[in-house]
């Protein structure tokens, strides 16, 4: 029972991308998974917060577009990180469901 409850949660899961925000405030989709359309892209590159110089930094956002269900969350990556050009990054699942607390 428990198999089919799981097989069903990720059903309702649509996409998952990553946006990086880098030294030079140039903020990109680095990578999403399927594939999401570019209005969508360009909807959750303005939500992510990341954009724009003068909005504080939203550690997790959430809304809905056309009847999907999206969630970012936003973290700054450290000063120590391997990640020498990135100052910021953003997680973005879309869903069909409305769940944040998952």
């Amino acid at each position: 029972k428990m198999a089919a409850a799981e097989a069903v949660d990720t059903q309702l899961m649509l996409g998952v991308g990553l946006i990086e925000k880098d030294t030079n405030g140039e903020v990109l989709w680095v990578w999403c998974y399927p594939s999401m359309t570019s209005m969508l892209r360009s909807l959750l590159l303005r939500k992510c917060c990341l954009t724009d110089e003068n909005k504080l930094l939203h550690p997790f956002v959430f809304g809905q577009y056309r009847r999907t269900w999206f969630y970012i969350t936003t973290i700054e990556v450290p000063d120590s990180s391997v990640l020498k050009k990135v100052t910021h990054f953003s997680i973005v699942l879309t869903a069909k469901d409305f769940n944040p607390e998952k």
